[in-house]
């Protein structure tokens, strides 16, 4: 049974269904839009505050509102609809039907150096869009940022925001964002723009390589400190980002690079190769089916064959279509390696290449009832890569 907050209707036109999630400003809702026959997602805000006058409040909230509703942009979350209903503000949204970056970490670990650029690319596109509307967001983190089913990224809950002009949208002394994507200049009470949102990209994209922010402490007077007069130290892990987050992270936001200086480094960085020990090479098309019986024996076999040219135990990689091949290096460069993995050839469905390190081998599988095995191999990883250029 749902609880009685569910299924209420907001101004005749929006259902709620399901409590997405809930902070300091407000509760987040799956709705459905009964004009419109669609799902929308619905912020309701809690407004009022210590020092503020709600009216004053909901001033400030309704002409931030409409300042970003009027942000059109594939990165930057779509605003519907505003609506003051039982003295609470309501804003309806888009609903973005996957996971945030926060959780995406929390599954798979950090990204690679050219991966975490892919999503800075677009987070600093959606960031151009909102300040040239006269916004800025203040609260730039994975946590707020959710990634759609084909893999592009969109900046949300602008319900913190501010105007550009420096009017805040919280009570009266209030410090809004996340302590360690806060920039310097806001804890010294400095003017605020551009450049703060870009201090949290930088945080954001260090999360999204190293796993943990430069900032982390145990308590968060002590998160706050070192964000504001400790040195910077980027993880090594960040690899071909760490100029760029160094610079981005600048207590000084003069010296912090403007959005085009820093997509100019990130288009540089994702467009190499992800810069990891080994290099992946991805598999070209071929259309889902039911595993077949021989994986279960015919993997760890060709480990155990692979184990005696120095590689290691292989698992089945599957995919999507048309992606790229791994490149050899130059004749006189350390043998390209891969990560262990089993592919399917692109012109024969009954035969899989294996990869180990800097090995591979060719299994052929008959398609009778009983099938019979061929294993050829292994040869040196840069003979497959000589063939594919």
């Amino acid at each position: 049974m749902l609880p009685s907050d569910e299924q209420r209707l907001i101004a005749g036109r929006y259902l709620l269904t399901e409590r997405l999630g809930s902070g300091g400003m407000g509760t987040v809702w799956r709705a459905t839009d009964r004009l419109l026959e669609r799902t929308v997602a619905v912020k309701e805000l809690l407004l009022g505050g210590e020092g503020e006058e709600p009216a004053a409040q909901l001033r400030r909230v309704l002409r931030e509102a409409r300042t970003i509703a009027r942000v059109s942009h594939p990165n930057v979350v779509d605003i519907y609809d505003l609506v003051d209903f039982e003295n609470r503000l309501w804003i309806v949204m888009e609903l973005v039907d996957g996971p945030s970056l926060a959780h995406h970490l929390a599954s798979v670990g950090p990204m690679s150096p050219s991966q975490a650029a892919g999503v800075g690319l677009q987070l600093l596109d959606a960031l151009e869009a909102v300040h040239a509307v006269g916004a800025l967001h203040r609260d730039v983190k994975p946590a707020n940022v959710l990634l759609r089913r084909d893999g592009s990224v969109v900046l949300c809950d602008f319900g913190i925001a501010a105007l550009a002009d420096g009017e805040p949208l919280t009570t009266a002394g209030g410090l809004v964002g996340s302590f360690e994507f806060i920039a310097p200049e806001r804890l010294h009470g400095q003017p605020v723009g551009p450049p703060s949102d870009l201090f949290s990209v930088g945080t954001t994209l260090c999360v999204l390589v190293s796993g943990r922010s430069p900032f982390v402490r145990p308590e968060p007077a002590a998160v706050l400190h070192a964000v504001a007069n400790e040195r910077r130290e980027i993880p090594e892990s960040t690899g071909s980002l760490q100029p760029l987050i160094e610079s981005l992270l600048h207590k000084d936001p003069s010296k912090r690079p403007s959005i085009a200086e820093a997509a100019h480094a990130l288009r540089s960085v994702h467009a190499l190769e992800p810069d990891t020990p080994q290099k992946t090479l991805r598999a070209p098309t071929i259309h889902p089916r039911r595993p077949r019986r021989w994986i279960r024996w015919a993997v760890p076999l060709i480990a155990a064959l692979l184990l005696t040219a120095g590689g290691a135990t292989a698992f089945l990689v599957r995919h999507g279509p048309n992606q790229s091949r791994g490149e050899p290096g130059p004749a006189h460069a350390k043998q390209p390696s891969v990560n262990d993995a089993v592919m399917q050839t692109p012109d024969d469905r009954n035969q899989y290449w294996v990869f180990s390190g800097d090995q591979y081998v060719l299994i052929e599988v008959s398609d009778g009832q009983h099938a019979d095995k061929r294993i050829l191999g292994p040869r040196p990883l840069a003979n497959w890569a000589s063939n594919f250029q």
